[in-house]
C-alpha cells in the first residue's frame, strides 16, 4: 500500500499464487478473515463444508485464505446465478483485478446466459484436463491450482470428458508461427463472427497483419501482431476506443459450442482431483449433489469472522433531496475518518476511477482522510470485523445505488451498449 488515503487497484496480500497489492490492517498486512482458526482450514482442507452466512465480500476472503494458506483447490458453490457472479467479482478483484484474467480463478456458469459461457467453460475443462495429476503435487499448485465459483443451475451441466478439448482449444505465444490465414479459418469453423472492429466475446477482425479477437471469457479483447507468420506481440485493447492497454505473453482462443465432443460428456465434478476442497455441497440439490454426498465429512458453519454492515445511506430520491444525500454521505465519511485515525481499519471500494477520485475531491479536507484506504475494483457486500476493528464499504453500499445487475450482466451482451452509460452514470455523484 502507498501512503495512506492513496488509492490502489485492489488486492488482498503478498503471495506466490496472486500479485496483489497488501491492504494493510492495524494488525497484519493482509485483509483476511480473522474469525477462522487456522486448525479448523486444516481440518476442511480436503472434502466439502458449508459456510455460515456472511457477505459476499468477507465470503471472497474466506476462499482466498483456504486457497493460499493451505494451498487447496477450490469449487465454491454460491447460491445461485446473481450470488455466484458477484462472489467471483469480488475474488477476482482482491486477487489483485481482472485484466489480464488471473489464471487460478474461473467462473463456472449456466450456459444458457450467454453463448460466450461456451467458450469459458472449455477453457475450464481444458485447464483440469491439461493439469490431470498435477493439482494433487504442492510443488505444482502455483501453476496449476484453482478456485472455480459455480451454483447449483451450473454445477449439473455436462461438460466434454478429458482428451476432448485438444483441438478445441488454441493457444497462442509470442515468437511462436500461425499462419494468420489458417488461423482465421479455424476461427470461422469455431463459432468467431468477423467483421469490421470487435465489440463482443466471440468476434474478430483481420486487417492486414492484424487480428483483433474477443475469447469468450476473457474481460478485454487481444490484438494479435503477426510479422509474417510469426506472432510479433499480444495486447489487451479498449472494445470502446479501440486503443491497447496491455501487453501479454500467451491467449488462448476457444472454441463456442462443445459439438465437438458429441455425447462423450462429463459432470464437472469427475475432473476435480481427490485434494479439492467443496463448499457449500448441499446447495446442489442435483444428480450432482449425489456425488458431493460421498466426500468426506462435511465441517457446518465455517465463520469468516464478519458480519454484514448496513451504512444507512440513503440515494437521491423524490423523498430524499441530493443536498441531503450529500449531507449525510459526509457525515459517514467523517465519521468513518475518525475510526480510522483511533483503531480502526477502513478500506472503501469504488467500481470505477470516476467515483473514486470524485470520493477523494469531496473529502480530501476531513480530519484523518489520509488514514482511509481507497481501492479501485467490483466488490460486493459490506462487511464488519468487530474483533478486530475492520470495515469494508462498497460503492453501492455507500451511494445507495444497488442493483439486481452485477457487472457480469452489465458486460453480457444483451446489456453491453448500456455498459458506458451506465459507467458515465456512476461517475456523476453530488
Amino acid at each position: 500500500m502507498k501512503g495512506a488515503g492513496s488509492a490502489e487497484r485492489s488486492g488482498i496480500a503478498s503471495a506466490v499464487f496472486f500479485p496483489y497489492i497488501a491492504l494493510m490492517t492495524s494488525e497484519s498486512n493482509r485483509l483476511s478473515t480473522p474469525g477462522v482458526d487456522r486448525a479448523v482450514l486444516q481440518g476442511v482442507s480436503v472434502g466439502r463444508a458449508m459456510v455460515a452466512d456472511a457477505p459476499i465480500s468477507a465470503q471472497a476472503l474466506l476462499c482466498l485464505d483456504i486457497f493460499q494458506l493451505q494451498n487447496r483447490n477450490v469449487l465454491w458453490i454460491a447460491t445461485d446465478v446473481r450470488e455466484m457472479e458477484k462472489l467471483h467479482e469480488s475474488i477476482v478483484t482482491l486477487a489483485g483485478g481482472d485484466t489480464p484474467p488471473d489464471p487460478h480463478v474461473h467462473l463456472f456458469q449456466p450456459m444458457e446466459k450467454d453463448p460466450a459461457v461456451f467458450g469459458e467453460h472449455l477453457k475450464l475443462v481444458h485447464h483440469l484436463q491439461q493439469s490431470h495429476g498435477k493439482l494433487n503435487e504442492r510443488t505444482d499448485f502455483h501453476d496449476h491450482g484453482f478456485i472455480i465459483i459455480t451454483c447449483p443451475q451450473a454445477i449439473e451441466q455436462e461438460v466434454p470428458v478429458a482428451g476432448k478439448t485438444q483441438q478445441a482449444v488454441r493457444t497462442l505465444s509470442v515468437g511462436e508461427d500461425h499462419a494468420p490465414e489458417q488461423l482465421t479459418d479455424w476461427m470461422s469453423e469455431a463459432g468467431y463472427e468477423f467483421g469490421v472492429e470487435v465489440y463482443l466475446q466471440g468476434e474478430a477482425a483481420l486487417r492486414g497483419g492484424i487480428l483483433d479477437c474477443w475469447p469468450p471469457g476473457t474481460p478485454r479483447p487481444v490484438r494479435i501482431e503477426f510479422f509474417g507468420d510469426t506472432i510479433d506481440s499480444i495486447r489487451y485493447f479498449d472494445d470502446q476506443t479501440q486503443c491497447s492497454i496491455e501487453k501479454t505473453d500467451s491467449i488462448q482462443l476457444p472454441q463456442m459450442d462443445f459439438g465437438f465432443a458429441g455425447e462423450e460428456t462429463c459432470s464437472l465434478l469427475e475432473l476435480l482431483p481427490d485434494t479439492a476442497l467443496i463448499i457449500n455441497p448441499e446447495l446442489a440439490n442435483t444428480a450432482a449433489g449425489a456425488q458431493i454426498g460421498n466426500l468426506k465429512s462435511t465441517i457446518k458453519n465455517l465463520s469468516t469472522g464478519f458480519d454484514f454492515y448496513h451504512t444507512n445511506l440513503m440515494a437521491v430520491s423524490f423523498d430524499t433531496h441530493p443536498k441531503e444525500a450529500e449531507l449525510a454521505r459526509r457525515r459517514f465519511v467523517d465519521q468513518r475518518c475518525a475510526e480510522a485515525a483511533s483503531d480502526w481499519t477502513i478500506h472503501f471500494f469504488f467500481e470505477t476511477e470516476g467515483t473514486r477520485t470524485r470520493f477523494e475531491e469531496l473529502y480530501h479536507g476531513l480530519d484523518g482522510f489520509q488514514s482511509l484506504k481507497l481501492h479501485q475494483g467490483v466488490i460486493h457486500e459490506s462487511a464488519i470485523d468487530h474483533t478486530r476493528r475492520i470495515l469494508i464499504v462498497t460503492e453501492s453500499d455507500f451511494y445507495a445505488y444497488h442493483t439486481n445487475r452485477s457487472a457480469h450482466a452489465r458486460s453480457a451482451k444483451r446489456f453491453h451498449k448500456q455498459q458506458d452509460r451506465v459507467s458515465e452514470v456512476a461517475d456523476i455523484q453530488p
